[in-house]
C-alpha cells in the first residue's frame, strides 16, 4: 500500500497543477484578509479579519470551493492507468487489491488536501499587505487554523473524495466524478432550506454533508470577543454531523472496495440483439466525435457540424442527468413562495425568474465548465484527432460549430427552466405567464451572458492545454471577476466581465429605461467576446505540435493572415467602447462604489 501512496504523492507533488491550486487559495484568502472589497462566504462584520472564527470559516468555505479540484485529484489517481492504457500490466501483476485501492486513495486525498493550506498561508500574508488596515487585525493565533482543518478541511476532503474516488475507480468516466460533485452540492442546497424553521434545524445539520449548518447552530450566540479568540467548538449538532458524514463516507469507501474489481469487465453486461453481452459504461463521449464532411469550407458543412455536435451534446445521457439534477432543484426552491414574515404571495413572473436564477445558473456554470472541456478534449480522447485533422474542414468551421452547439445547449436548458416556471405557476393558480419576459429575461440578457462564458471556457483549454488547470483557472476566473475589482475600488461595467447596469423590472414600467444600456453594453461584450474567438482560432490545436511555443509562433501568422478582418473588428470595438465610455463618464456623472460610500458617509455626519 505504501508505495502507492508515496507513487501518488511523488506524482501529484511533481505536478504544476497542485501547486497552481495552492497559489490560487492562497491569494483569494490573502484579498478577503487583507480588503472589504474581497468577500468570501460573507462579511465578517466588526470580527477581526484574522480571527479564529473567521479562518475556521474560511476554511469551511474553501473547502467548498475546491470541489472541483478535489474531483480532480480523485478522477485522475482513478482513471491514470486506463488513460494510459496501463490497467493490463497492472492488473495481472502480484498486487494485492487493498493496496491498489486504499494506496491510490489515501495518497490522493492526501494531496488534495494541500491547496486548502492556501487559507492559511493567505491569512498570515493579507494582514501584511500595505493596503491592509491595522486596526482590523488581532494577534495570530493557530487554535483557529487548527480548529478550521480539524473541523472543515480535514472530514469535508475526506468526505467529497470518497464519492468522488468511488464513482471515477467504478464507472472509469468523467462524467459520473461529475456528477458526483453535483450531487453533493445539491444536497447542501436542500439543507439551507430547513435553517429557516427553528422546528428543523435537527433535519438541516443532518442533511449538510460540509457541516456549514451545525457550525452555524453552534456559533449562533457567540459574542464578538468569543470570535475574536477562538473558533467554534466541536461540540453538539456539529460533533455529530462531522462524525455522522465521516461514517458515512468511510462505509461507501469500503462499499467501493468490495464493488471494485481488478478486471475490466466490470460492470453489468447488457444484452445485445443477439443475446451476447457487453458492458455497459455512461460515457459523456459517445456520439461526440466529428463527423466527417464532404466539403471543407460550404456553410452546408458547418450546419452539418452543429447540428451533429447539438445533437451530441443534447442527446448524450450526462448531459441530461445533469439538467435533470438542477431541474428537480429548481422544483424544490419553486414549491415555495413565501415573502416577508411568512406571508405568501403570487408567483408572479419577475419572482420566478430571479428563483430560476439563484437555484438553476449554478448549473449551467457548470455545464459550460464541464462540457467545454468534453468539446475540446473529446477527439483526442476518443484517438480520433489526427482523422479529423486531416479533413479539409476549415479549422474555423470547427470552433465555430462548438461555440453554436453549447450556446443551443444553453438555451435548451433554459427554455426547459420556462417550461418549469410556467407549470409552478398554473400549480399555484396564477395563470399571468408573460412569456416576453421569461424570453427577454433568460434567452435574451442571461443567454448572451451565458454565450461570452462559453468563448472564456474555450479559451483557457486551448491556450493551457491541460483539461483540469483549464477547468479550475475558468472557475477561478468566474470567482474573482465577482470581486477582483472591488479590491481596486473600480466598479464600471466596462471591465468586469460580461458586466451590465442593474435592471429592474415592475409591472407598472416593464423594463423601464433600461434596454437601451443593456442593448450598449451587450454589444460591447459581444464585440470583445469577438476578439477572445479570433485568439481562440489562431490557437486552436490542429496537428502533433501541442507546445505552447510552436502553437503561439503558428498563431502568430494565422493572426497575420487575417489582419484586414481582424482590423475591422477592432475598429468596431474601439468605437463601441468610445460610444458607451463617453456615455457613461463623460456625457453623465457616475460615481464609483467608494464615491457613493463617502457622499453616505458625509450625508451621515451632516
Amino acid at each position: 500500500m505504501w508505495k502507492f501512496i508515496r507513487y501518488e504523492w511523488k506524482y501529484w507533488l511533481r505536478s504544476p497543477m497542485t501547486w497552481i491550486f495552492l497559489v490560487i487559495n492562497t491569494m483569494m484568502v490573502m484579498g478577503a484578509v487583507s480588503s472589504d472589497s474581497v468577500i468570501i462566504g460573507g462579511s465578517v462584520g466588526s470580527v477581526h479579519k484574522n480571527a479564529p472564527y473567521v479562518i475556521q470559516f474560511y476554511y469551511g468555505v474553501m473547502s467548498l470551493v475546491c470541489l472541483l479540484m478535489t474531483t480532480a485529484f480523485m478522477n485522475a489517481s482513478a482513471n491514470r492507468d486506463f488513460a494510459h492504457d496501463m490497467y493490463q500490466f497492472v492488473f495481472s501483476s502480484p498486487i494485492k487489491k487493498r493496496d491498489y485501492y486504499f494506496g491510490k486513495f489515501i495518497g490522493a486525498v492526501s494531496v488534495a488536501f494541500l491547496p486548502l493550506l492556501g487559507v492559511s498561508l493567505g491569512s498570515l500574508i493579507g494582514p501584511l499587505m500595505p493596503w491592509a488596515q491595522p486596526d482590523r487585525y488581532g494577534d495570530v493565533l493557530m487554535n483557529g487554523h487548527l480548529m478550521g482543518i480539524i473541523t472543515f478541511g480535514i472530514p469535508n476532503t475526506i468526505i467529497a473524495a470518497v464519492l468522488l474516488y468511488m464513482l471515477a475507480i467504478l464507472f472509469r468516466s468523467n462524467i459520473v466524478s461529475f456528477i458526483g460533485a453535483m450531487v453533493i452540492l445539491v444536497l447542501y442546497g436542500v439543507s439551507a432550506g430547513f435553517t429557516k424553521d427553528i422546528e428543523k434545524e435537527w433535519l438541516a445539520s443532518l442533511l449538510d454533508p460540509f457541516g456549514f449548518r451545525p457550525e452555524n447552530i453552534v456559533s449562533k450566540y457567540m459574542t464578538v470577543d468569543e470570535k475574536n479568540i477562538h473558533g467554534v467548538a466541536l461540540t453538539g449538532a456539529f460533533l455529530f454531523n462531522r462524525l455522522a458524514w465521516l461514517g458515512i463516507s468511510m462505509l461507501i469507501l469500503f462499499a467501493g472496495y468490495f464493488k471494485f474489481s481488478f478486471s475490466v469487465k466490470n460492470k453489468k453486461p447488457g444484452k445485445t440483439k443477439r443475446g451476447s453481452h457487453q458492458p455497459t459504461v455512461l460515457n459523456p463521449n459517445v456520439g461526440l466525435m466529428s463527423a466527417p464532411a464532404a466539403g471543407g469550407n460550404s456553410f452546408s458543412t458547418l450546419w452539418h457540424l452543429i447540428v451533429f455536435e447539438t445533437k451530441a451534446i443534447v442527446k448524450n445521457p450526462t448531459f441530461i442527468i445533469i439538467t435533470a439534477i438542477g431541474m428537480i432543484n429548481l422544483v424544490a426552491t419553486l414549491t415555495s413562495f413565501t415573502g416577508r414574515y411568512g406571508a405568501d404571495q403570487y408567483p408572479v413572473t419577475y419572482d420566478v425568474i430571479d428563483s430560476i436564477r439563484g437555484s438553476f445558473f449554478m448549473f449551467i456554470i457548470a455545464i459550460i465548465t464541464f462540457y467545454t472541456g468534453v468539446l475540446v478534449w473529446k477527439e483526442r480522447d476518443a484517438g480520433f484527432s489526427e482523422i479529423q485533422d486531416s479533413t479539409p474542414v476549415q479549422t474555423a468551421w470547427l470552433f465555430i460549430s462548438k461555440v453554436i452547439a453549447m450556446i443551443i445547449a444553453v438555451a435548451t436548458i433554459l427554455l426547459c427552466t420556462i417550461l418549469v416556471g410556467v407549470v409552478v405557476q398554473t400549480l399555484f393558480g396564477y395563470h399571468r405567464y408573460q412569456l416576453d419576459v421569461y424570453i427577454k429575461s433568460l434567452l435574451g440578457m442571461n443567454l448572451l451572458a451565458f454565450s461570452y462564458m462559453v468563448v472564456i471556457a474555450l479559451l483557457f483549454h486551448y491556450l493551457i492545454n491541460n483539461r483540469y488547470i483549464a477547468y479550475f483557472a475558468f472557475v477561478t476566473f468566474m470567482i474573482l471577476n465577482s470581486f477582483v475589482w472591488g479590491l481596486f475600488h473600480v466598479s464600471t461595467n466596462m471591465l468586469k466581465f460580461a458586466g451590465t447596469p442593474g435592471v429592474t423590472y415592475s409591472d407598472m414600467n416593464g423594463f423601464g429605461p433600461f434596454v437601451l444600456s443593456i442593448v450598449w453594453f451587450k454589444t460591447y461584450w459581444f464585440l470583445f467576446t469577438g476578439l477572445v474567438g479570433f485568439l481562440i482560432y489562431a490557437f486552436y490545436i490542429r496537428g502533433k505540435e501541442t507546445g505552447f511555443g510552436s502553437r503561439a509562433e503558428n498563431a502568430g501568422v494565422v493572426l497575420r493572415r487575417n489582419k484586414t478582418v481582424i482590423g475591422l473588428w477592432v475598429l468596431l470595438f474601439v468605437l463601441c467602447s468610445g460610444f458607451v465610455f463617453y456615455n457613461t463618464k463623460v456625457l453623465n456623472t457616475y460615481d464609483s462604489d467608494k464615491e457613493q460610500e463617502n457622499k453616505q458617509i458625509a450625508y451621515e455626519k451632516a
